[in-house]
């Protein structure tokens, strides 16, 4: 009856260490998450950046192909 009332013990240990060891994992999943959005976040605010420079870019181009030369 002993040896029953060990291994039990023993499994419930064993349990909670998984419980805890799950609980951990848990919590780095979601800061891995979090911080994966944060990147995602960040690179599409470059993207965004980049696409905004470009039309700028463009009017600038445009607007200097408007204007008339100071040579001319």
């Amino acid at each position: 009856m002993s040896d029953e009332m060990a291994r039990n013990e023993s499994d419930d240990e064993n349990l909670e260490d998984q419980l805890r060891l799950d609980a951990i994992l848990a919590d780095l999943h979601d800061t891995e998450r979090k911080e994966m959005g944060e990147q995602g976040k960040r690179a599409t605010a470059k993207v965004k950046h980049t696409e905004k420079d470009v039309r700028w870019r463009k009017y600038g181009r445009l607007m200097s192909e408007m204007r008339p030369s100071a040579g001319g």
